[in-house]
C-alpha cells in the first residue's frame, strides 16, 4: 500500500477530486475554537487536509503522518517553507507515533486502509487533550458501488478490496472512547469522468489499487473487457462514468 500511494503522490492532486472535496467540508465541521495544542492529520497524503486546518486555525501548527513515503516527501517540498507544518513518515497504528495531548486529530478519506480503524482511531482519541477534538471523514459501505458491482458481473465474484466499515462503527466507536459527539452525518460525494475506461484509471492515479495486497486477483483480459462494458451501464445521461463514495462525518469532543 505504501508503494502504490508513493507512487502516485505526484499526480495525486490531479485526480484526488472527491478526496479533496471531502477535506474541505470535514474542516467546515470543525468547531469555530480549538484549544491551544498541536493538530494531527492521519494519512495526511499530500497535505490537502493539513493545509484546511491551518486555513481554519492559523494560529496552530500541524503533524501529517503517512506511511507512503512519497506522499510525505511530496508535502515536505511543497510546504518546506512553513514552519507550522511538519511531515512524518510511519503508520498511524504505531503507536510510538502518538501525539500525547492534541488539541485536534484528524482523518479524511484514509481511515479504511487502517488493518484496525476503530483500534486506532480509539488510540488517537484517548491521546487528545481534554476537549480535544476528533474529526473524522469516513468512507463507509456502499462507497465505489459502482465498481464493486462491475467487479462482480466480470469476475463472478465480489471484490475483495472493497472492505468499507458500515456506518455504525464510527458512532459507536466515539462512544465507547469517550467522547461527545458534537455532529455525525451522512453524504454522497460523486466525481464523474469523461468514460468508464478514465473512471476506473483513476483509482491507480491516486494509489487505492490493491497490486500486492492478499485480495489482488487479477482479470483475465477477456473479464477485463467485462468490467468495462458493465461500468459503462452506470453511465450518467450524458455518457459520464461515475465513482461515487458514501461519506461518514463525525466531530466528537473528549470529554474532561
Amino acid at each position: 500500500m505504501a508503494r502504490n500511494f508513493s507512487g502516485a503522490a505526484k499526480r495525486y492532486e490531479a485526480w484526488a477530486t472527491a478526496q479533496a472535496q471531502i477535506a474541505a467540508a470535514l474542516v467546515k465541521r470543525l468547531p469555530a475554537k480549538l484549544g491551544p495544542g498541536v493538530m494531527v492529520d492521519l494519512g495526511c497524503g499530500t497535505g490537502l487536509l493539513a493545509a484546511g486546518l491551518l486555513a481554519r486555525y492559523p494560529a496552530g501548527a500541524v503533524v501529517g503522518i503517512d506511511l507512503a513515503k512519497g506522499m510525505i516527501e511530496h508535502a515536505s517540498h511543497r510546504y518546506r517553507d512553513d514552519p507550522r507544518l511538519r511531515f512524518v513518515c510511519g503508520d498511524a497504528e504505531d503507536t510510538g507515533l502518538l501525539v500525547a495531548g492534541a488539541a485536534l486529530v484528524a482523518c479524511a478519506s484514509s481511515s479504511q486502509w487502517f488493518h484496525d480503524a476503530r483500534g486506532t482511531l480509539t488510540m488517537w482519541a484517548d491521546s487528545l487533550a481534554s476537549g480535544g477534538v476528533l474529526a473524522v471523514a469516513s468512507l463507509i459501505q456502499g462507497s465505489c458501488a459502482e465498481l464493486a458491482e462491475s467487479y462482480a458481473i466480470a469476475a463472478e465474484r465480489p471484490f475483495a478490496g472493497l472492505r468499507f466499515p458500515p456506518a455504525s462503527l464510527l458512532p459507536h466507536m466515539a462512544v465507547d472512547a469517550n467522547l461527545r459527539i458534537i455532529s455525525c452525518d451522512q453524504v454522497s460525494v460523486q466525481t464523474q469522468y469523461r468514460n468508464a475506461n478514465e473512471a476506473l484509471r483513476s483509482f491507480r492515479q491516486i494509489g487505492a489499487v490493491i497490486q500486492g495486497h492478499a485480495a489482488d486477483t487479477r482479470l483475465t483480459p477477456w473479464q477485463t473487457r467485462r468490467l468495462i462494458c458493465a461500468y459503462r451501464q452506470h453511465a450518467t445521461a450524458d455518457g459520464r462514468a461515475p465513482v461515487t463514495y458514501q461519506v461518514q462525518y463525525l466531530i466528537a469532543e473528549k470529554r474532561p
